[in-house]
């Protein structure tokens, strides 16, 4: 131990008798060595880790997952009249047959309200026949036009002895203005035809503004199950337009709902990119939100032509039937759809991890056996359908291989003696 610290003293008193620039050249170049020395001791042995999988056969399932709602077929029923409820005839969960009585409402309006909305009808009704009398004298104005545009055509003056036109004289006068007469005679014919839809409209309008005014009957359009009934006798009703259950007026309320079939439809978005994998008939499971544990079977019925552009993302609709309901599910649930587009039985499979982007193609992992240690080398493969957990290999592997599907890093501390040659500890 003295001479130990005898040592430590001659060092030190070697460093004293060192000029400043040579201290400093001494304390650096001491850092060093220690940063080279210790970095070793403190760090121990690297040493790589990898995780493999061996290369089997298995079925695999190519699926496509979108999220949407349980729709059922129901018609949403309104009152045509604005007034009070003066009888109900049905209640809810009973069956009614189409032409049954629904209700019947007793219309609030005032006899001066009854005849300004019979009147606008009967305005409206003239307006419509007017138009369509003017339409008639239109088109024998149009045809009028063109039958003399023909004639002129027609005649040798305008028209070369194989039958082609004379485009000379199709330039004169006379021949142009016959033709602008023609087109000009025919725009305003087919103008009219678009009068005529706006009057037909207008008719439609004041007619059902007219029904709002008069004690309505509302019998079943279909025929199916009463629900969402929520109205009694006595309540305020206000009409909206009953035509396919749509609702134009936004103060107007539903006054039931006829379920028509026990059918469960789940509506889903479908991107471009997937469509053309999904077929009518392709076996699908379904997970609802509002029901826990639970998977139910589907099969796709429907796959529209024609998609729908949402700030440049085009999606097409695709119905989904429910195969095995009960009795939670109810309408516009969210839901969960999974449909299965692709499956491979006896496939060679690898888990998704295993796969790599490899010169512009894929490739897998193995322990290369050739060189010493654990490196891999990189085997070029071909790849078939994907799974949520695995992918299909056709070619580049056989079954039985190792691939790895992770890699790491272990560190051992060496031991060793101290700086100054001693064992380490106390």
């Amino acid at each position: 131990m003295n001479n130990i610290i005898g040592k430590i003293k001659n060092i030190f008193g070697w460093f004293q008798s060192f000029s400043l620039k040579k201290k400093i050249i001494v304390v650096v170049v001491a850092g060093v060595l220690i940063f080279l020395i210790s970095g070793p001791l403190l760090a121990g042995n690297k040493q790589q880790q990898v995780t493999t999988y061996t290369v089997k056969k298995a079925t695999i399932v190519d699926t496509v997952s979108e999220s949407g709602n349980v729709q059922s077929n129901q018609l949403t029923v309104y009152s045509v009249s604005n007034g009070v409820i003066e009888e109900l005839y049905v209640e809810n969960g009973q069956t009614v047959q189409k032409g049954d009585k629904l209700f019947k409402v007793k219309s609030t309006a005032s006899d001066q309200d009854k005849a300004s909305a019979y009147a606008n009808y009967l305005s409206a009704q003239a307006t419509l026949n007017s138009s369509q009398s003017t339409d008639h004298s239109l088109r024998s104005s149009m045809y009028t036009a063109w039958n003399t545009y023909k004639n002129l055509a027609s005649n040798s003056t305008y028209e070369n002895s194989d039958g082609s036109p004379n485009t000379t004289n199709r330039e004169l006068a006379e021949f142009i203005t016959a033709q602008e007469n023609w087109f000009t005679a025919e725009a305003k014919y087919k103008d009219q035809q678009t009068a005529i839809s706006q009057a037909q409209a207008s008719l439609n309008s004041a007619w059902l503004s007219y029904q709002e005014t008069q004690d309505a009957v509302i019998t079943a359009q279909v025929s199916g199950t009463i629900s969402n009934l929520a109205y009694n006798v006595g309540d305020q009703v206000t009409a909206a337009m009953n035509t396919s259950g749509s609702n134009t007026d936004t103060s107007a309320s539903p006054i039931l709902v006829i379920g028509t079939a026990k059918e469960y439809t789940v509506k889903i978005q479908i991107n471009e990119v997937n469509i053309d994998n999904i077929k009518v008939g392709q076996e699908a499971t379904v997970t609802i939100s509002a029901i826990k544990d639970k998977t139910f079977k589907g099969e796709v019925t429907r796959v529209d032509d024609y998609g729908t552009d949402t700030s440049g993302v085009i999606t097409y609709n695709v119905y989904v039937k429910i195969t095995d309901p009960d009795k939670q599910i109810k309408p516009l649930m969210s839901a969960v759809v999974v449909i299965q587009t692709t499956k491979h039985e006896n496939a060679l499979v690898v888990p998704n991890s295993a796969v790599k982007p490899y010169k512009g193609g894929k490739a897998v992992q193995v322990k290369d056996t050739s060189k010493p240690g654990s490196q891999l080398k990189y085997i070029q493969v071909k790849v078939g359908i994907k799974s949520t957990n695995n992918t299909e290999i056709l070619e580049g592997v056989t079954e039985g291989t190792e691939v790895v599907t992770g890699t790491g890093t272990t560190s051992t501390t060496a031991k060793s003696g101290g700086i100054l040659g001693g064992p380490p500890g106390n």
